[in-house]
């Protein structure tokens, strides 16, 4: 019991410090005010945050395959937002997205692990043959947008995973509502990338990708707590 307070405290401090961080880097993103320290910093810190909130859940867990499944994802969440934010190599940090995601889908359909890695290492092949096909024949095209098509249908595939598992009760409540609520942030998150870097590029797409990203990630971090 000492051990559950114990957790517990910890982990309302880490979301506070969340909550603070996450209204401080809104507020420069918004207002453009310079700090001592920069917003992707902040938000760095923020992922890592959410990180440790899977780190502490041990026994906590709806269970153990579950509990791996969702730091594995998360770390590798970490690694993507690595490369995008504090050393930026926009092509690694989508594929290593790209994996981070592959974990996320078999979690929330355990049953067909060995399934989903085999269709989307055939997906994969499949895009970088067409890849190579258009930029050797018809038109040269950084492969950055390629990888980021992989990863939009990866995407898409696992809201609609997520929100399956939520419909058909894959896991206990609240979880199911966390992930199903995290991922669709998720998607909400990227559809402003996209906006941001081909239509509309302005300050309010750039400001929804982090307002939608970092709840995703605390959802989906505390998702894997079995409620007690």
């Amino acid at each position: 019991m000492k051990e559950t307070n114990y957790k517990t405290s910890i982990l309302k401090l880490i979301l506070i410090t969340i909550s603070i961080l996450y209204i401080s880097f809104l507020y420069i993103d918004i207002t453009g005010v310079k700090l001592f320290i920069s917003s992707d910093k902040i938000k760095y810190i923020c992922i890592i945050l959410c990180f440790f909130i899977s780190l502490l859940i041990g026994e906590d867990c709806i269970n153990t395959r579950d509990r791996h499944l969702l730091q594995l994802g998360l770390f590798l969440t970490v690694i993507a937002d690595l490369f995008l934010l504090i050393y930026p190599h926009y092509t690694l940090g989508v594929a290593i997205f790209c994996i981070a995601q592959t974990f996320h889908s078999i979690r929330y359909d355990n049953e067909n692990a060995y399934q989903i890695i085999k269709e989307y290492i055939s997906m994969l092949l499949i895009i970088i043959a067409i890849y190579s096909i258009v930029n050797f024949f018809i038109i040269d095209i950084e492969f950055l947008f390629t990888i980021s098509f992989f990863y939009a249908i990866f995407l898409v595939v696992n809201v609609t995973k997520a929100i399956r598992a939520c419909k058909y009760d894959l896991f206990p409540s609240p979880n199911k509502y966390m992930i199903a609520w995290g991922m669709v942030l998720f998607l909400l998150c990227d559809i402003n990338v996209a906006l941001f870097n081909t239509i509309v590029n302005n300050s309010i797409p750039f400001i929804l990708i982090w307002f939608f990203y970092l709840p995703s990630q605390v959802l989906l971090a505390l998702s894997g707590w079995k409620r007690r």
